[in-house]
């Protein structure tokens, strides 16, 4: 796993992105991941994960 904090990723290549507010990988989240994993995998892909550091609630 790589951990990018910006969007300046060096590897470029097709990928699956899921994206979301993952506070904690429950059942839930798991099965997002695994359905992007599975996505990726039939069209030959990389898949990644967006999620961000900050919860919408800390914005209001």
């Amino acid at each position: 796993m790589k951990l990018y904090k910006n969007f300046d990723i060096e590897d470029r290549f097709p990928r699956t992105m899921t994206i979301g507010n993952f506070d904690g990988l429950h059942i839930g989240h798991k099965k997002l991941i695994e359905e992007s994993i599975s996505i990726a995998k039939s069209f030959n892909q990389k898949s990644s994960v967006l999620t961000f550091f900050y919860t919408y609630c800390e914005y209001e």
